[in-house]
């Protein structure tokens, strides 16, 4: 039974329900008494405005307008109070889905309260990283070459003021040796770690080489420096600002994981840790702690398995396996830190603050109404061999592709595309006069015969594969066009879209037994929806929308 209540009528249910015994009727009248609306009473348990907003803004689709009518939030319900009452939150696929939820979600706040929202990073740390890691700049002329002998005889020349670097800089002066100059600003950690050294001694104007670079050898000369600017620091400021933050949040990380250690009483066996062969099998030793805490503890073998799974990680996608024993620390520093700050993150219950509560609230029913649908809804479903063929053979527009035609147009001003036509009737071939006329080729493009406009249409359909039209105004400009290809329609076979049938069909089905299932909880609940709660729900959100677009 579903029924819309005014104000007055729904007084006397709340009076009523507040006499009533039961936990769910004294949270109904509280919520309404401090000041709360309830919108709708599903089965005898009160659900208010803040309820609706919480699932609204959780099962909205982006920019969503708010509906006509609470229907789906009150369908939604039905689902979730179905659920619970055949115990469906005792399922293991449930439990297991909504652990793993909380704790991906947990891990994030955790980080976001330990280390995200505790960086602190001051104009004046900015401008200090600034000047002792971006500064001083220097502009450098760097001449390459792969003689030695030829690279020495041009910093001779630089250095005795035969040539000015200058002129190389501006493109004045060539060196028949060179292979190739260039100019640029070099900040203190881009100069190649070969050249600082040089680079650091000089003057400007200074040159220094040959150096080894490459297969061949550099000369240097230092054209100008550059201290801090405020101009220069705010081209790279972002670039300062993520730096100090990562640092940051490095102290931040390890500071927190050594209060866990402490927390959790963290005891590690390095010698069995760095000592355990790969390949023990010993049951004594495997089933030995190399971790322990108050929590529990880590054996040799969970150990073992997840070098083995790092070292297989690390093979796939091409990572150095480095040395043994950091390879061991590092699989031993992850364990550490993914099982201490999940326990941690568990032990914060994040899920109980909003606005996290009201994320996790939802997420918990929707896995409720997912096991619902997985014993009522799903076993429901059935798709035959006859149900896809007879769905193939009565949509056979669904399945038949396009008919085709791959073309090469031109579209110019009409003396060169009559030029082109004359030099065509003189037996010239199309290809190679589209390659003498134009500096880029004119791809031959394939496109569905119905997509074409009918005065363009008309001329294709004229044309033999290889044939070349005659010109001839479209859009108001000369145009030739050459059939390459047609390709008629084509049906797809029954076997290339199978699958693709069947699960149409069985999302359609399931569709339909899902609305079944709305309409009998429907039938058998009482709801009531309290009218004048509604509207003001809708006068509440359309007035948000207006000022979020104002």
């Amino acid at each position: 039974m579903y029924r819309v209540k005014g104000g007055l009528a729904l007084t006397w249910l709340l009076l009523a329900l507040a006499a009533a015994p039961g936990a769910a009727h004294a949270g109904f009248w509280t919520d309404w008494w401090r000041g709360d609306p309830v919108l709708a009473v599903i089965n005898g348990k009160a659900y208010t405005e803040s309820d609706f907003r919480h699932w609204w803004e959780n099962w909205k689709e982006k920019d969503a307008a708010v509906p006509e009518t609470p229907g789906a939030f009150v369908d939604w319900h039905l689902q979730v109070q179905e659920a619970e009452r055949m115990e469906l939150y005792r399922s293991p696929s449930y439990r297991e889905k909504v652990l793993t939820f909380l704790k991906a979600r947990g891990l994030m706040l955790l980080k976001k309260e330990e280390v995200d929202d505790r960086v602190r990073i001051r104009e004046a740390d900015l401008w200090d990283r600034y000047k002792e890691r971006y500064t001083p700049r220097r502009r450098l002329l760097v001449l390459y070459y792969q003689d030695e002998a030829a690279a020495r005889a041009a910093a001779g020349r630089l250095a005795s003021g035969e040539v000015r670097p200058e002129a190389y800089a501006a493109g004045e002066a060539k060196d028949a040796g060179a292979v190739h100059a260039s100019t640029r600003w070099f900040r203190p950690g881009e100069i190649p770690g070969a050249w600082t050294e040089a680079v650091a001694g000089l003057e400007p104007g200074g040159a220094a080489g040959p150096l080894a670079y490459g297969k061949g050898w550099a000369v240097l000369c230092l054209l100008d420096v550059r201290g801090p600017e405020q101009a220069d620091f705010h081209r790279v400021e972002g670039r300062v600002r993520e730096e100090l933050r990562k640092e940051q949040e490095g102290r931040l990380t390890a500071d927190l994981l050594r209060r866990l250690r402490a927390k959790y009483e963290v005891r590690v066996d390095e010698d069995l840790a760095l000592g355990l062969a790969a390949n023990e099998t010993r049951a004594e030793v495997l089933d030995r702690p190399v971790v322990r805490t108050n929590r529990g503890s880590v054996t040799a073998r969970v150990f073992l398995a997840q070098i083995r799974r790092d070292r297989s990680f690390r093979h796939r996608y091409g990572f150095a396996q480095g040395d043994a024993a950091a390879a061991r620390r590092r699989v031993l520093d992850g364990i550490l830190s993914q099982t201490l700050t999940t326990w941690e993150a568990l032990d914060r219950h994040y899920e109980e603050r909003p606005p996290f509560k009201w994320v996790y609230r939802f997420y918990c029913q929707h896995r409720l109404i997912k096991e619902l649908e997985a014993r009522l809804v799903a076993p429901k479903v059935r798709v035959t061999e006859a149900d896809v063929r007879s769905y193939y053979d009565g949509h056979p527009a669904e399945f038949t592709e396009p008919a085709t035609v791959r073309i090469i147009a031109v579209q110019e001003e009409g003396r060169l595309v009559d030029r082109i036509w004359a030099e065509l009737q003189a037996g010239e071939d199309f290809s190679r006069l589209l390659r003498h006329y134009f500096p880029r080729d004119i791809p031959a493009k394939r496109v569905p015969v119905g997509h074409l406009q009918p005065e363009f249409r008309k001329v294709v359909e004229g044309l033999s594969p290889g044939e070349v039209s005659a010109p001839f105004t479209f859009n108001g400009k000369a145009t030739l066009v050459q059939l390459v290809a047609r390709t008629p329609a084509r049906r797809r076979p029954l076997d290339e879209v199978r699958e693709e049938i069947r699960e149409r069909l069985r999302a359609e089905a399931f569709e339909r037994e899902r609305a079944a299932l709305v309409r009998r909880l429907r039938e058998a609940s009482t709801v009531e929806v309290r009218e004048d709660t509604w509207k003001d729900i809708r006068r509440a959100y359309a007035a948000e929308s207006t000022t979020r677009k104002g």
